[in-house]
């Protein structure tokens, strides 16, 4: 057997999980789709397997860049971890495998993992050409589900010579039921080989070892599609569980059809069976993609899986153009629940001192029990909390509605929405977590950076974290930050929140303090995530990715040579960002003295953003120009021998 290392990156999601009485009764979120992709190398995603293992849930989707012609080739397998659900976040956003040997050419075009005794088990298909009529079947293990080797040779499971599946074959779902391996995937024949619609079935190969297949050649193919009539005569992917804990029908499937004749919409079906072979089939669907604008044109995937007692179901859904790729929509048993959602929060006129705050929310009520909506405006400022009376509801239906509340001092929020059946919004009936909240502050994000990096006696390194105001007009009181690390290689030894000193209301005013981190291995990047307080309120996230922590290596990293960028938004009104780059001019990464300065088109200086001594390093700083009138303005840069001067366009 031959293997082969991979070294690969992990991208870092969070999911959530809420509660669910049958695992036929599925119900779509509203709040759906909870994940859709919005960097470069993943922005055309198509399929995705999920897993949940100690108490996390492991996404691996395979993905490329929307650009890349064709839309099901050339793709890379990404990876994902969630804790509950709902949100999600990356990690390193790059691929975790990669198409490197011959037989994989065409990239990847789905991924099965599952974890039996510690080990994680992947089994990959590949398109075997461009038309995509076959597939290869590929196999890697890890201990951990991040880093994988990878076998080199693809596997033995391939399509008949002659038979149901001589047309093409394409594994979808493994499962392992205590002793052995078992794998099911849907094919055709040579007879529909050319046919648009193919007449796919599902058949039923195993394994010992997860490497060697044998196909059943009793049963196979285990289910059939023959009815033209029937909504799911036309087969998508499938999804197998085996639930030992159900001793009748251990054996549980999920599956997307349609039927072009008769309606454009795609659905979920349900199965089960005794002894994985031998299937009954659900006769009406349990999931449709009617009247959802994010999978306007259907299901591309379905996922299940199986937490405690319920089932939870992901759905690939393709809104409006195929060419664009995926999003991921989230189901369980919502039949029952209150569902609230944050539309909008805003302020009344365009400042915020004193104005009244206007919100609307989205409520389903689907019970006849009479109930109330409630909003609730948290102010930073003296603390202050108002319960907002926004709307009673008599009995079933769905409403938006709105409301207004006042909240005084310093301008952050913490806003939510929820429904009690007491008038006095106590004794809430209504459980949070099949609601969305929407934090929201008047204060632009801060912006968070490792300024220094270096060797200390209390750990292996310690960074000294920035944090930046970018707002002229608001303070950041009491700000802290809590950093925490998805990279196993990382060990982060600091306090839980971080203090930080009170930043002033001015732009470019900052406060400093440090991390300190053990790291394992020499090739370890710092990889970290920030969540950002003040007064002890969580109103931002932020993450810093990929920094070397070879000192000896960093200046691989540092700009080659002086640049100032154009500024962003131009036009713009009434502030904007300005970046520049000063690069490394020797070993110690000397200091260099750089000024900034804004210009009227007469030439007279009107702001100075920069005056000091800088490290070789990437910079951006905002200029707020709230109080200087429409025109052409110039910014000039001065650092060491470099001088550079742009134009900007302020409108008002």
């Amino acid at each position: 057997m031959k293997f082969k290392l991979l070294n690969t990156f992990m991208v870092l999601f969070i999911f959530a999980s809420i509660q669910i009485i049958g695992q036929t009764q599925f119900v779509k979120h509203i709040n759906n789709p909870i994940y859709s992709s919005s960097s470069y190398w993943d922005s055309y995603t198509v399929n995705s397997c999920i897993v949940y293992e100690d108490q996390k849930y492991n996404m691996y989707y395979t993905a490329k860049v929307k650009e890349v012609r064709n839309n099901s080739l050339y793709m890379y397998l990404g990876y994902a971890r969630s804790d509950d659900g709902m949100k999600w976040q990356k990690f390193n956003d790059k691929p975790i495998l990669s198409f490197e040997e011959k037989w994989e050419r065409n990239g990847f075009l789905d991924a099965m993992v599952i974890v039996v005794n510690s080990v994680w088990h992947m089994w990959y298909t590949c398109p075997a050409d461009v038309q995509i009529s076959n597939t290869y079947l590929g196999y890697a293990t890890s201990s951990d589900g991040i880093k994988w080797e990878k076998r080199v040779d693809r596997l033995n499971l391939i399509k008949s010579k002659l038979g149901w599946d001589s047309g093409g074959i394409f594994p979808l779902s493994v499962i392992h039921d205590g002793s052995k391996f078992i794998m099911y995937y849907k094919a055709y024949s040579v007879a529909n080989k050319n046919e648009v619609n193919k007449k796919y079935a599902i058949g039923i190969a195993e394994s010992t070892d997860g490497i060697t297949w044998h196909k059943n050649k009793v049963n196979n193919p285990i289910i059939e599609f023959r009815d033209a009539r029937s909504l799911n005569y036309k087969l998508g992917n499938v999804s197998v569980i085996y639930n030992k804990d159900n001793t009748d029908q251990p054996y549980q499937m999920w599956y997307i059809g349609s039927n072009d004749v008769v309606d454009k919409n795609q659905y979920v079906f349900h199965a089960t069976s005794r002894n994985g072979r031998t299937w009954s089939k659900s006769t009406k669907p349990i999931i449709s993609s009617k009247e959802d604008n994010w999978a306007q044109l259907g299901f591309c995937d379905v996922e299940i899986v199986k937490v405690g007692k319920n089932y939870k179901m992901w759905l690939n859904g393709i809104a409006g153009n195929s060419k664009t790729g995926s999003v991921v929509g989230y189901a369980e048993d919502f039949t029952n629940a209150i569902h609230c959602k944050c539309l909008e929060c805003g302020c009344r006129f365009n400042t915020c001192g004193g104005a009244p705050e206007d919100f609307k929310t989205w409520v389903c009520n689907p019970s006849s029990e009479k109930v109330y909506v409630w909003g609730r405006i948290d102010c930073a400022a003296g603390s202050e909390s108002q319960l907002h009376n926004m709307y009673k509801l008599d009995g079933e239906g769905c409403y938006e509605i709105a409301g207004r509340v006042h909240c005084s001092g310093e301008k952050f929020y913490n806003f939510s929405s929820f429904v009690t059946s007491d008038p006095s919004g106590e004794n809430v009936i209504f459980d949070s977590k099949y609601f969305h909240v929407d934090k929201f502050t008047t204060v632009p994000k801060p912006k968070i950076e490792i300024v220094d990096l270096e060797e200390h006696l209390k750990a292996d390194y310690r960074a000294r974290l920035k944090m930046t105001n970018i707002s002229a007009t608001t303070s950041i009181p009491n700000p802290k930050v809590k950093v925490t690390s998805a990279n196993g290689l990382i060990d982060l030894i600091t306090l839980e929140k971080i203090s930080f000193y009170n930043i002033k209301a001015e732009t470019s005013e900052y406060s400093t303090n440090y991390i300190y981190f053990d790291v394992k291995g020499s090739d370890t990047y710092i990889d970290v995530d920030f969540d950002i307080y003040s007064d002890e309120v969580l109103y931002w996230s932020d993450s810093l990715r990929g920094i070397q922590t070879d000192i000896a290596n960093l200046s691989t990293q540092l700009p080659g040579e002086f640049s100032l960028a154009q500024n962003y938004p131009n036009p713009f009104n009434p502030s904007t960002t300005i970046k520049y780059e000063i690069p490394s001019v020797a070993s110690d990464f000397s200091l260099s003295n750089v000024t900034l300065k804004v210009y009227d088109i007469l030439g007279r200086e009107v702001a100075t953003l920069v005056n000091k001594q800088q490290k070789a390093g990437y910079y951006e700083v905002n200029w707020n120009a709230v109080n200087n009138s429409s025109g052409v303005y110039f910014y000039k840069i001065l650092a060491g021998d470099f001088v550079e001067t742009k134009k900007m366009l302020l409108l008002r």
